[in-house]
């Protein structure tokens, strides 16, 4: 599906940029080796999840095909059923979850599971702010728990704060 986006430069013209839906994933190759069947396809950008469907008339109706494993961009089946018609479908990723996305990958270290599911739950509009004003984000470094293992006597943990202002000099 194509979108039309009309694009201002200065106020002095406008210019139609059309914006094209991401391609679909293709699949590239299907392999039989002995009892295995594999179908390998290429990733499409922002998508949520890959559902494999399969027929055995190319006419028929395709239906989820629960018969193999998918890993990645890989669906591995036993070759026990009869020879098979494939097709492979992308979920794409809801809006608010490729704005998380690309938030995550824009001001920090990528979208971990953890730090995506934060942001989903609060918003990507207080994760800016909370990242905005940094000294408002709670220091958890008290409350990590010490497990010693192998120890005759365990530790407590030996933590410091240091916070100082003004200027360093070296000293020998």
């Amino acid at each position: 599906m194509k979108r039309c986006i009309t694009l201002s430069l200065l106020g002095l013209f406008s210019l139609p940029v059309l914006a094209i839906d991401p391609p679909p994933p293709v699949i590239q190759k299907i392999t039989v080796s002995n009892t295995v069947k594999t179908v390998t396809f290429t990733p499409s950008p922002a998508t949520e999840t890959y559902n494999v469907k399969s027929s055995v008339d190319v006419g028929a109706p395709f239906t989820n095909d629960g018969s193999g494993v998918l890993s990645g961009t890989t669906f591995r089946a036993t070759n026990s059923q009869p020879t098979r018609f494939y097709s492979v479908a992308a979920t794409p990723l809801s809006s608010n979850d490729l704005l998380s996305v690309n938030l995550l990958n824009r001001i920090a270290y990528g979208p971990t599971p953890d730090e995506l599911a934060r942001v989903k739950a609060m918003g990507p509009q207080a994760y800016i702010n909370e990242q905005l004003a940094p000294e408002l984000i709670a220091d958890t470094v008290d409350d990590l728990a010490v497990q010693a293992i192998n120890t005759a006597t365990p530790s407590p943990p030996q933590w410091q704060f240091l916070s100082f202002s003004g200027a360093v000099s070296r000293s020998k």
